[in-house]
C-alpha cells in the first residue's frame, strides 16, 4: 500500500508536534507504517520550525494549497472557530479530515461540516482526545452495566474561560466529550452558571443527572459514577490518549471507518453551545 501523505493545518500548538513524533517517527508504531506528515500549511514561525524538523516535503502560506498534494489533512489550527471554513474545501475535494478540538464552535457550522461530509462519503474524525482513555472506557461499562441502577456522576476538566482562542471553547471538549464518552450522547437539558473562572453545569439524562465542573487554572481531568451498587472514579491521562487518537485516524484511512458516527462527532458541539447559552443567559437549555 502506498503511504497515505497528510497534511497539518496550522503547527502553532503542541497537538501538531505530538502527532508528527507519531506519524514520523524513525521507528515508528506499526499503526503508522502507511501514514506519513508530509505538508504542513501557515506562514508563521512555528511552521517553519515544524517543517524544517520533521524533513517535510511542502509547506504554503495558503491552506487550499494543499489540494493536490497530500492525500489527507489534520487541522490543528488553535482556534476552533477556524475550523469549519477550513475544513470545507477539503471535504469538497474529497479529502478524509481529522479535526482538533472542538470541531467547531457553532452547531450550525458543525452539523453543514457533518452533513457534507456525510453526503459525499467522506470520512472524518476528531474533537478531543480525551474520550480514548482507558478509564473512560471502564466508566462507561460500569455505566452500562448499571442500568436502571445508575444514579449520576460528576466530570471536572480544565477551562481557559477567557482565552484568546474563543474563549470558553478553547478546552470545554475535554469534559464535555468526557462525559458523552462515560454517561451517552442522550443528554435532555443542560443548566450553568460561571463563578470566576469556572462554569458549573448540570447535564440531566432524564433518569440521572451528571455534574459537570469546567474550571480553570488547573489541569485536572476526573470523572466518578454513582450508582447504587456504588461509586467508580477515574483520573484521565491525556498523554496516552493523543496516541490513540491519532492510531484511530490512521486506521481511518487505511479502512474508511470513522471511529465515531457523523452525529456524535458534531453532538459535543450542540452541548457545548447549550452550555454557554445556559450561563450567559441565566436558563435551563433544553434538546
Amino acid at each position: 500500500m502506498a503511504t497515505k501523505k497528510i497534511g497539518i493545518i496550522g503547527a502553532e500548538n503542541s497537538h501538531a508536534d505530538m502527532f508528527a513524533s507519531f506519524f514520523n517517527a524513525t521507528k515508528k508504531d506499526p499503526s503508522f507504517s502507511d501514514c506519513r506528515i508530509t505538508a504542513v500549511s501557515g506562514s508563521g514561525a512555528q511552521e517553519k520550525v515544524f517543517f524544517e524538523k520533521y524533513d517535510l516535503e511542502v509547506m504554503t502560506d495558503q491552506p487550499i494549497d494543499l489540494l493536490g498534494k497530500v492525500d489527507a489533512v489534520m487541522i490543528t489550527a488553535r482556534d476552533g472557530k477556524c475550523h469549519a471554513a477550513l475544513a470545507e474545501p477539503f471535504v469538497q475535494a474529497g479529502i478524509p479530515l481529522f479535526i482538533d478540538k472542538p470541531i467547531t464552535t457553532d452547531f450550525v457550522s458543525a452539523q453543514k461540516l457533518c452533513e457534507t461530509a456525510k453526503k459525499h462519503k467522506i470520512p472524518l474524525c476528531g474533537g478531543s482526545a480525551l474520550k480514548y482513555d482507558d478509564n473512560v472506557v471502564k466508566l462507561r461499562n460500569f455505566v452500562q452495566e448499571s442500568g436502571d441502577k445508575l444514579r449520576g456522576g460528576h466530570v471536572v476538566a480544565p477551562l481557559v474561560i477567557e482565552s484568546q482562542y474563543s474563549g470558553f471553547w478553547f478546552y470545554a471538549s475535554h469534559l464535555t466529550e468526557i462525559m458523552l464518552g462515560v454517561f451517552g450522547h442522550a443528554v435532555k437539558s443542560v443548566q450553568a452558571i460561571r463563578l470566576r473562572d469556572d462554569v458549573m453545569t448540570v447535564f440531566d439524562y432524564g433518569t440521572f443527572s451528571v455534574c459537570g465542573q469546567y474550571t480553570g487554572n488547573t489541569m485536572c481531568y476526573q470523572a466518578s459514577v454513582f450508582a447504587e451498587q456504588g461509586l467508580m472514579n477515574g483520573t484521565v491521562d491525556y498523554q496516552m490518549c493523543s496516541f490513540r487518537e491519532c492510531k484511530a485516524f490512521a486506521h481511518m484511512l487505511k479502512t474508511g471507518e470513522m471511529p465515531e458516527r457523523y452525529e456524535e462527532l458534531m453532538y459535543p458541539v450542540m452541548v457545548m453551545e447549550a452550555v454557554v447559552t445556559a450561563y450567559q443567559e441565566n436558563r435551563k437549555v433544553c434538546f
